[in-house]
């Protein structure tokens, strides 16, 4: 329960940042809850940072149901404003990474990021994701326009 209201605290921080996520408010209790039996119905992939005892980010990757894509999962990750910068947000994503490939059977990790976020492209990019596409103009929040870039790493 603790991790659970601490896991819903930092998606609403990120969320509410309105620049790093399509959802701009928290999924609140009752829908952690219901993306956390989700993920494990479809054997996916969820861990937590903490600092401690609080939750300060997370990393999930959620298989795809579509016959023709099981061998894909979903990837979101995030991370708590203050910790950025020193290199959390990397040990996060890498262990995110390795541990879908060790745990899953998937093939293929997929993820969206927002054009002007380069702290997060930089990040993906570093860790092997290459861009596979945009969806130009995707995003728009607040009188401002985004790309959604479309990336995508194979297991080695």
């Amino acid at each position: 329960s603790n991790h659970l209201e601490g896991l819903a605290r930092v998606m609403a921080q990120v969320a509410g940042e309105r620049r790093h996520l399509i959802e701009v408010h928290g999924p609140g209790l009752a829908k952690c809850w219901e993306r956390l039996d989700q993920l494990r119905q479809r054997h996916g992939l969820h861990l937590v940072a903490c600092e401690g005892p609080e939750v300060v980010g997370w990393g999930e990757v959620m298989p795809e149901t579509a016959e023709a894509r099981r061998h894909v999962g979903v990837l979101s990750f995030g991370l708590a404003a203050r910790l950025r910068g020193h290199g959390f947000g990397r040990l996060l994503l890498n262990t995110t990474v390795r541990q879908a490939f060790l745990t899953t059977n998937l093939a293929r990790l997929e993820l969206e990021v927002l054009g002007a976020d380069e702290i997060s492209r930089h990040l993906i990019e570093h860790q092997g994701f290459r861009e596979e596409g945009c969806k130009v103009g995707g995003w728009r929040l607040d009188g401002r326009s985004d790309d959604i870039l479309i990336y995508a790493l194979g297991r080695k």
